[in-house]
């Protein structure tokens, strides 16, 4: 290249290439994750708690327009799981599935100026589930989705 315009030309040819792939990858990301972020669980307390047990509502939603599979729904206490609340083949588009549990829970007790007081711990829940293009993914407690490897 031997003058000022054809070398501008020609960067100006790689960044709108590197541009594009950019986006190309990016609308990529986005497409995978398309059905996983209208996937979502969550619990609803129906009533006090007594001896260690709490009485929820799970309520389990597919809000994108394809169906997706092997759900598994876990009680997890601290980062870790310990109940395995629910396990559905295949979830239904556009659809919220609600189970009434019972779930063993231990009482937080503090002591305060009128005597012990006994309160239990928020429940926390995660879902795994697989999209329609046979992507794993796992939602956790804190809504944070992320995309599995599988083997």
């Amino acid at each position: 290249m031997s003058n000022a315009p054809e070398w501008i030309a020609a960067v100006g040819t790689a960044l709108a290439t590197a541009g594009t792939t950019t986006l190309l990858g990016m609308q990529r990301r986005s497409n995978i994750r398309a059905q996983a972020i209208q996937v979502s669980a969550w619990l609803v307390r129906d009533s006090a708690a007594d001896a260690g047990r709490l009485n929820v509502s799970l309520n389990v939603r597919n809000g994108s327009p394809e169906p997706v599979r092997e759900v598994t729904v876990s009680l997890e206490k601290q980062g870790s799981r310990i109940l395995e609340l629910a396990e559905y083949r295949t979830l239904p588009p556009e659809k919220t599935l609600t189970e009434e549990k019972i779930v063993a829970w231990s009482p937080v007790v503090s002591h305060g100026a009128n005597g012990p007081h006994v309160t239990f711990d928020t429940p926390r829940i995660s879902i795994m589930f697989t999209d329609a293009r046979g992507n794993r993914w796992r939602r956790g407690f804190d809504g944070t989705l992320k995309r599995l490897k599988t083997a």
